[in-house]
């Protein structure tokens, strides 16, 4: 999981994360800040993609 700001940012990451095939979803906390939600068995995959 990730925390953005941004909405229009998170929706750019999580769509990157789909194209590469990472089955991700957003969701935003009662603090405001958007979390990027990936399945546990793809997060090492997810992050390495996101870092690059």
């Amino acid at each position: 999981m990730s925390m953005v700001g941004d909405l229009a940012f998170a929706r750019e990451v999580r769509d990157r994360l789909r194209h590469y095939g990472v089955r991700a979803t957003l969701a935003t906390g009662p603090d405001g800040m958007v979390r990027i939600l990936v399945f546990a068995d793809e997060l090492d995959r997810a992050r390495r993609l996101i870092s690059s």
